[in-house]
């Protein structure tokens, strides 16, 4: 049977054989149909004539890089510029193949500034695969290069942050390297909202030209930092420390009302825009990210302590033999002095350690560290800046924890923490009593003109208004009592000097030391606090080489903030 139906020439097919041979019609047909696609989609693009509309679409998206979005400028917060993203040109050719190396040099000496000779030089050489002929050339140079259509001249899109007022809150800003990479300060912490989001295509496709996504540029941040004030605060640091010959300092001013940062100056800076001339030990923002024993400061929260628990009274009286002995170890007055009936208000005026200790034998281990704890003391505060650290302080769960940490403790020895926590401690006894968490960006605006706004976070109450009013009024017998060097003529101003020791090995450096004050004013109704501190000056206590400089800076402020004299105003209690 089989030889008869081939000799017939009947071709006789079984069904497995039939669908194969319809599934690769199938598949043939698919693959024609997808030919035909593609050659017309080259005629449409190569020989259709297409409209302005198409053209101009073409010509945008292969213009300038599209699929990289610009990063969002930095302002403070009136809406001057601290950092913006220029778009600028790397020129750069390849020798090798330039046939007319003096046509060519001839041609770009015009936009390069240079001689055409120069530029003949660097490409010239056969045998070179590259040459660099220019960085930084303005953006419209660059795109008029382009223009020249110069097969051998690779004209690239280099962005490059700039900041502006060069050092001016360079601890605050960070900087961005020449890889676009972010580091330290807003750039660091803010590096996903400031970059934007990338686009897709910028070259069209020949299967769907119009597929492409537009970049999204990165939103613009407005700092609570106010240029005024934050030129102020450096400027006096400056002159703080030249006068003095210090190694180094800082100044934190805030609005207690609210936790906002209205400066954050350290001296030495750096330059952003010149970064790798720096040591990178300068980059760290110190106001955060060092620790120090902040001294007599902190018999402001020891006294607000005793007073919040009943302990003592403002007028509550001791009796200050000048040293106090405590195991093995011997605790002096500054001046070693004993100074026999004492009130607490007397105490703060002349900065007793041997009273401090007295209120923290009174309060007890449990409720003296619960309250610096209540204060934010060995903790961040949570600001939103990178490289934040906590500081420490030893409690009766430390290791090796005895009465001598607790009597040191009380006068601000022992323990450490940053400028940025003493500083928003301070405004805890400023604002009525309650711990604010501190902020430096005041509002972010995105792409779309969306504004995001920051609120204000108190995080919780420390001590009670009566109390913090009571330990207001003792600061300012601080000020006016002892610390003339802080007084501010027609305002009544709150503050406390420290000066404290630099501990090394063994024990503590006997040659240098740390001075600082921190205060707020008017007292009655705060406006600002600040908070000056100055490492290793060559002489003087707080009150010498810090008082001064917070006195400068708070008399600035109260003309630029229009604050009116107490006199004027309606004192609030």
């Amino acid at each position: 049977m089989e030889s008869l139906c081939r000799s017939s020439g009947v071709d006789v097919l079984n069904p497995l054989e039939r669908q194969f041979r319809r599934r690769l019609a199938l598949l043939f047909a698919a693959f024609a149909g997808f030919a035909l696609i593609l050659v017309g989609r080259l005629v449409y693009w190569q020989v259709i004539p297409r409209t302005s509309t198409e053209i101009g679409l073409t010509q945008d998206q292969e213009s300038a890089p599209f699929s990289r979005p610009q990063r969002g400028a930095i302002r403070d917060r009136n809406g001057e510029l601290l950092a913006v993203e220029i778009a600028e040109y790397e020129i750069s050719a390849a020798p090798s193949w330039i046939k007319d190396a003096e046509g060519v040099a001839k041609k770009l000496a015009p936009f390069l500034t240079q001689p055409w000779e120069i530029i003949y030089n660097k490409i010239s050489d056969q045998k070179a695969p590259y040459a660099l002929l220019a960085q930084g050339v303005p953006l419209e140079t660059g795109l008029a290069i382009e223009k020249l259509k110069l097969n051998s001249i690779q004209a690239e899109l280099k962005p490059r942050r700039v900041y502006p007022l060069g050092t001016m809150a360079s601890h605050v800003l960070g900087f961005v390297n020449a890889e676009g990479r972010a580091f330290y300060g807003v750039e660091e912490q803010y590096d996903q909202v400031l970059r934007g989001q990338p686009g897709v295509g910028g070259k069209r496709n020949v299967i769907n030209p119009h597929r492409f996504v537009r970049p999204r540029n990165g939103s613009e941040i407005y700092l609570t930092i106010d240029r005024t004030i934050q030129s102020v605060a450096e400027r006096e640091l400056q002159a703080t420390i030249f006068e003095h010959r210090a190694a180094a300092g800082s100044v934190v001013v805030l609005d207690p009302r609210t936790g906002a940062i209205l400066a954050m100056a350290s001296w030495p800076a750096y330059d952003p825009n010149n970064y790798a001339a720096s040591s990178p030990e300068r980059f760290a923002n110190p106001v955060l990210s060092a620790q120090y024993e902040p001294g007599s400061v902190i018999k402001v929260m020891t006294m607000a302590a005793g007073l919040e628990e009943g302990v003592i009274s403002p007028d509550s009286t001791y009796e200050d033999a000048g040293s106090i002995r405590i195991a093995n170890f011997v605790v002096w007055n500054w001046d070693r002095k004993a100074h026999g009936t004492t009130t607490m208000t007397e105490m703060m005026q002349h900065s007793l350690n041997v009273g401090a200790v007295h209120v923290v034998f009174l309060l007890g281990p449990e409720r003296f560290y619960r309250y610096l704890d209540a204060f934010g003391f060995a903790r961040p505060t949570g600001i939103d800046l990178a490289g934040e650290i906590a500081g420490s302080v030893r409690n009766p769960n430390t290791p090796n924890w005895s009465q001598i940490d607790l009597a040191t403790n009380s006068f601000g020895q022992g323990m450490a923490a940053t400028p940025l926590q003493v500083t928003m401690a301070m405004a805890a006894v400023a604002n009525g009593g309650v711990l604010f968490q501190p902020y430096i960006v005041d509002r972010v605006v995105d792409a779309d003109g969306n504004i995001l706004e920051t609120r204000p976070q108190p995080r919780q109450r420390v001590i009670s208004e009566r109390v913090a009013h009571e330990v207001t009024r003792m600061l300012m017998k601080v000020v006016s009592g002892g610390v003339h060097q802080a007084e501010v003529k027609g305002y009544r101003m709150a503050g406390k000097t420290g000066t404290s020791q630099i501990p090394v090995l063994g024990g503590y450096d006997p040659d240098w030391n740390i001075t600082s004050f921190a205060g707020y004013g008017p007292a009655d109704d705060p406006q600002f606090v600040i908070l000056v501190k100055v490492d290793k000056p060559r002489a003087g206590l707080g009150s010498d080489v810090a008082a001064p400089a917070f006195q400068r800076i708070a008399e600035q402020l109260l003309t630029y903030m229009q604050i009116p004299p107490d006199n004027v105003r309606l004192a609030k209690w």
